[in-house]
């Protein structure tokens, strides 16, 4: 096999992954869509339902809070 074989097998190699990029981004775009609606979300939330919150998931986790 000469170096340009391997060359061209790379290059198909690389050219595969194309399909399995495109897969990891379109999750990567909608765990972001996700996220920011999650902000959105509890942007609406008063301060002191907030603060409650941050708290009890504090204490849920083992937190000292």
């Amino acid at each position: 096999m000469s170096s340009d074989d391997n060359e061209i097998d790379a290059l198909f190699d690389t050219a595969a992954q194309e399909g399995p990029a495109l897969a990891d981004l379109d999750g990567a775009l909608s765990r972001l869509k996700a996220a920011r609606a999650a902000k959105v979300e509890l942007s609406r939330l008063g301060a002191p339902v907030l603060r409650s919150e941050i708290i009890r998931r504090g204490r849920a986790m083992g937190g000292g809070l």
